[in-house]
């Protein structure tokens, strides 16, 4: 959660087979969205590491799925 000023935001996603995502580059930068023009989308931007760091713990978390290991 992101705290400025005493407002406090979280968002979240549920990404299914359904779910549209599309990315952007920008600069050195890469932006997803989930979801879609008409409805409601989250919008994330990624450096490099940070893309890098989302695609091993996503590998990881499918690993997990996978192997039936349900936290």
């Amino acid at each position: 959660m992101i705290n400025s000023h005493g407002i406090v935001v979280d968002s979240w996603v549920r990404v299914g087979r359904k779910c549209d995502i599309t990315t952007e580059t920008v600069g050195d930068e890469t932006h997803f969205r989930f979801g879609d023009e008409r409805a409601t989308t989250l919008s994330v931007v990624l450096t490099e590491d940070g893309l890098e760091n989302l695609a091993n713990a996503s590998a990881e978390a499918l690993r997990g799925l996978r192997a039936g290991e349900h936290g």
